[in-house]
């Protein structure tokens, strides 16, 4: 078996550990940062039970967001997006249209 070897550098966050000719070298540059988030946010869903050609959204976001639209069966709608506001869009249809638009 082939001796190993604990070093720890003083004055230095760095530990390696040596087996032979082979050395792994653990490094810490800096403090760690905060924990992260647990990941992407679940998306808001937005309803539109009767079919209109225009829907109106007031998320109270205070920001921009991308939505998807999906008809009644869940089926992925082109349609046109307004911005109306950082807190309102409209989605836009050639004819009236039931489904459900989702953002974040």
């Amino acid at each position: 078996m082939t001796a190993q070897t604990l070093i720890i550098e003083r004055g230095t966050r760095n530990l390696i550990v040596q087996r032979g000719p082979v050395a792994l070298v653990i490094q810490r540059n800096g403090l760690p940062g905060p924990a992260g988030g647990g990941g992407a946010a679940a998306p808001i869903r937005f309803d539109q039970a009767s079919a209109l050609a225009t829907w109106t959204v007031n998320h109270n976001l205070g920001r921009e967001v991308t939505p998807q639209i999906y008809s009644t069966g869940g089926v992925m709608l082109a349609a046109e997006i307004l911005r109306v506001s950082l807190n309102q869009f409209q989605v836009l249809f050639d004819v009236p249209t039931s489904g459900f638009a989702l953002y974040h």
